[in-house]
């Protein structure tokens, strides 16, 4: 949160007294470092518990808006699982983990630096492929060295990660990539085939051998998957 700051030119302040719907949420103001201007507040809410959502995500709650000259502040919540602290354990988390923090607060950062005079425009309310923008490129900051160096202890003596460690975890960034890749064309392009698919269309495409369609049958039935026709 501290590099969220530095890099914002902004000030987080813990609300202790704030309402929330749990014992476990915290809620911060934001404020601008220079300007002193009230932007937001958000909701961490981060550790797992009976009937929460299950992945990590932030949900605006209230979006920034101008009306009638008055600045209506914009209010978000960020829902993550990392594990819990408990008095005999501290909470260690994956490499992963950080990179899914420093993302789902790139989240919570668009709504709160949002200047947007109408909702509908403000924080992650913009065209769709720019969305993710700010905190797939926020989260890069995990694969640098030093941060990684500022963001990471020994769970005993606190000491950093050692040199040749980050090293190699930044060695290992791409591993698997081309199949990633790979892996979320097959989603769109399957994603556009249902979405642009009718009944004339799915039977014409049905008689073609060679098609995606029947393709993805064969594997699916390759794989012992059921097949329904």
């Amino acid at each position: 949160m501290d590099i969220y700051q530095e890099l914002l030119g902004l000030v987080f302040t813990k609300l202790p007294e704030a309402q929330t719907w749990h014992a476990d949420v915290n809620t911060y103001n934001v404020q601008d470092k220079v300007s002193k201007e009230e932007l937001g507040i958000f909701y961490l809410d981060l550790y797992p518990r009976d009937n929460k959502y299950g992945h990590a995500a932030v949900f605006p709650m209230l979006k920034r808006a101008k009306i009638d000259g008055k600045i209506i502040p914009p209010a978000a919540a960020m829902m993550c699982n990392f594990d819990k602290p408990t008095a005999e354990k501290k909470s260690c988390l994956l490499h992963d983990d950080v990179v899914t923090f420093f993302h789902e607060f790139g989240h919570v950062m668009h709504g709160m630096c949002s200047h947007a005079t109408y909702s509908r425009f403000s924080g992650t309310s913009v065209e769709r492929d720019f969305v993710e923008l700010p905190s797939q490129m926020l989260e890069n900051w995990v694969w640098n060295k030093s941060i990684l160096e500022r963001v990471s202890k020994h769970v005993d003596s606190g000491e950093p990660l050692p040199s040749d460690l980050i090293e190699k975890k930044l060695a290992i960034k791409n591993l698997n990539e081309a199949s990633f890749t790979l892996r979320q064309i097959f989603f769109g392009t399957f994603d556009f085939l249902l979405h642009s698919a009718n009944d004339e269309k799915l039977l014409a495409l049905e008689s073609g051998e060679g098609h995606c369609l029947t393709s993805l049958r064969k594997g699916m039935k390759k794989d012992g998957l059921k097949v329904d026709t």
